[in-house]
């Protein structure tokens, strides 16, 4: 073999040494053997079964919440569903949160803005959730479509064990906690969907009502008891009908168009569909049984009625969006809307500004999940955008007096 071959070879092997060298100084070796075998691509191996922590006390504040805005964000993580909770009559208010993908429960003291974890179960894959109004239990919506599981837990700090969770084993379309403490939520069936209660400290549930219709919205009430409405789901292309559901019973009422979609109460109801290419809202009094054009134009989806005066309702509403696709485009997520806070008392048939949230906050708020607090002193809202919460402060306290 030639000379100038054994050299060619050598060069080659140098700079392949010399490269090596290069590579272990400047991006070293692997620590350990789940950083080796880490990226091995070997299926889907997510874990659905609940896994229990221990909870933790977070107590540097999330957010500041002592600001003396009237409108506060409350978190900075997207969540799946809250509620200001009551332990007791003499009680302060306190903000219960859900996490959304995990569903770890969060309360938030308003004063100070200090969080606790008040629940480490881990419900994998964590889509929607509820909490009674006196904290002591939880409904949560883990995985989506056929593979959902539903999972009701008593919300005791000192205790994450299994035995603490119950599910229900049911095809469950739509759930709600209650102000009287226990679950109201409905399964579909091959014709209808029927709508029941569960009680958390029994662990037995109830019929309460059918609807002759499988693709269902429901309005749920208060409790079992209260005043609930019904509509096939939403679109501008296929006409809707409302129903009232009392004491059992399914009654409709003179309500129906396309893209049709309500809230309401035993008071009344706003409503809104198309009507002659125009999205248009209309507030209908049961004590007249018979409607009239609403002030605002608003989807129904973004409005609440009071929990102690019946007809105090507040809606959000962006001025001059709707369009005949409406409401089938912000369903679809193809229209993010920036919303105004608007009260309105039904028996006066008007409507008052609360806030310009864009001004007052910098940020566009789609609004979406408005819940009333204690003695309707708060409102609480979900930005669709990220899933943050929200408050407004309705009520401010007067000022102390020397």
């Amino acid at each position: 073999m030639k000379r100038t071959v054994f050299i060619v070879i050598g060069v080659v092997l140098i700079i392949i040494l010399v490269a090596i060298w290069i590579w272990v100084l400047f991006f070293g070796t692997p620590k350990n053997v789940d950083e080796v075998f880490g990226d091995l691509s070997i299926g889907d191996t997510t874990d659905t079964s609940i896994i229990n922590e221990e909870p933790t006390l977070d107590n540097e504040p999330t957010v500041n919440v002592s600001t003396s805005k009237r409108l506060r964000q409350l978190t900075t993580k997207p969540i799946i569903g809250y509620r200001e909770v009551m332990k007791n009559a003499s009680s302060t208010p306190v903000v219960y949160y859900i996490e959304a993908g995990t569903g770890h429960v969060f309360s938030i003291n308003l004063t100070s803005g200090e969080e606790e974890r008040v629940s480490a179960t881990t419900f994998p894959s964590s889509q929607k959730g509820s909490i009674t109004l006196d904290g002591e239990y939880v409904m949560i919506q883990s995985g989506s479509g056929f593979s959902s599981e539903y999972n009701i837990k008593k919300l005791d700090s000192a205790s994450s064990s299994d035995s603490s969770v119950y599910t229900i084993t049911e095809p469950i379309i739509s759930f709600k906690a209650t102000t009287d403490n226990t679950f109201l939520y409905a399964v579909k069936t091959d014709r209808s969907v029927i709508g029941k209660s569960f009680d958390p400290v029994k662990q037995t549930s109830k019929d309460l009502f059918t609807i002759p219709f499988r693709e269902a919205v429901i309005d749920w009430g208060k409790t079992e008891k209260d005043t609930h409405f019904a509509y096939p789901k939403a679109s501008s292309k296929l006409e809707g009908f409302l129903y009232e559901i009392k004491g059992g019973k399914v009654s409709r009422l003179p309500i129906d168009g396309f893209g049709l979609s309500a809230e309401g109460n035993e008071s009344g109801v706003v409503f809104s569909r198309q009507d002659k290419e125009r999205y248009q809202t209309y507030l209908y009094l049961h004590e007249y049984n018979d409607y009239v054009e609403f002030p605002i134009t608003v989807i129904p989806e973004k409005c609440a009625f009071s929990e102690n005066t019946s007809s105090l309702v507040v809606c959000a509403e962006t001025p001059n969006t709707y369009n005949r696709e409406t409401p089938d485009t912000w369903y679809s997520g193809e229209v993010n809307l920036s919303d105004n806070l608007w009260e309105s008392k039904m028996t006066e048939q008007g409507v008052s500004s609360l806030s310009n949230t864009q001004s007052e906050s910098g940020q566009s708020l789609d609004i979406t999940n408005l819940q009333f607090g204690h003695d309707d002193v708060n409102i609480y809202f979900v930005n669709k955008n990220n899933q943050n919460l929200w408050m407004f402060e309705r009520l401010q306290p007067l000022p102390e007096t020397e």
